[in-house]
């Protein structure tokens, strides 16, 4: 797929999308807000449609290759995981699950934790579906300003899309564990609410202070979390006055004390 002369989706997001993979669907949803705002016909928009089809289609591939590649044994999340399941061997991960795993990756988690320990019985919420399941959700959130057949790229219009639990999981724990997730403007309305509640002082109710833990790559992607969190609208000094904010860095190195100590 190569165009060099059109003013469509597909330009777009070649000249704007910039090196990191988790700028697409933000580059999807502002071309379709400025589009929506002048109706271009339906045939340009049936177009930019198959466009967005054939992005979604090539980062399904990206992934299954990455897929297929060996589990890295020391990595931060590979003993992430591999910690969460020894904490409750030999009993059964169904008895008593005291800790919730949300997914926002393609992979299949679950598969990943049978190269671990196979056999193990291991439950998790893929958030945006799975390669194995065939039900990957590609697009943006809703919003009003999305206007024609641009809505349908809207993530709660696909037909795969089904809701989920992870507000009342966030609004419950009393630690939360971000992994590899940039915060970004997208994904946002899965964990705004909840940031912008436990960002106010402790009220009348004696709201218990949450543990946050950020697991990012260096002080730069550290800082992008930040100022992503500061883009919709989370006052991060009030969100580390009232709640106990850790990053840990995996480009420092794998110390395996240093992550059993974070998690225990």
């Amino acid at each position: 797929m190569f165009r060099t002369d059109e003013d469509d989706l597909f330009q777009y997001v070649i000249k704007n999308v910039g090196e990191n993979w988790y700028d697409l669907e933000r580059t999807i949803y502002n071309y379709c807000i400025a589009k929506s705002k002048e109706i271009p016909s339906e045939e340009i928009m049936k177009k930019d449609l198959q466009d967005y089809k054939s992005f979604k289609n090539q980062l399904v591939d990206f992934v299954k290759q990455r897929s297929a590649e060996q589990v890295k044994e020391k990595s931060y999340a590979y003993h992430l995981l591999k910690f969460f399941i020894e904490q409750r061997l030999p009993q059964s991960l169904y008895d008593e699950m005291d800790s919730e795993w949300f997914s926002f990756n393609y992979t299949p988690l679950d598969k990943v934790a049978g190269q671990i320990y196979p056999n193990v019985v291991f439950n998790y919420t893929a958030i945006h579906g799975t390669l194995e399941n065939n039900n990957c959700i590609f697009g943006f959130h809703d919003d009003q300003q999305i206007k024609g057949l641009y809505r349908f790229i809207q993530k709660s219009l696909d037909d795969k899309y089904k809701p989920h639990v992870i507000y009342p999981t966030l609004n419950e724990a009393n630690r939360l564990i971000f992994f590899g997730l940039s915060m970004g403007f997208i994904d946002a309305v899965y964990f705004k609410d909840i940031f912008m509640q436990i960002s106010k002082p402790n009220d009348s109710n004696n709201r218990t202070r949450k543990e946050i833990i950020f697991i990012t790559r260096d002080n730069g992607s550290m800082q992008n979390i930040k100022m992503n969190l500061q883009d919709i609208g989370i006052n991060i000094q009030s969100l580390m006055t009232n709640n106990e904010v850790n990053f840990f860095m995996t480009s420092e190195g794998f110390e395996e004390n240093k992550i059993n100590n974070m998690l225990i």
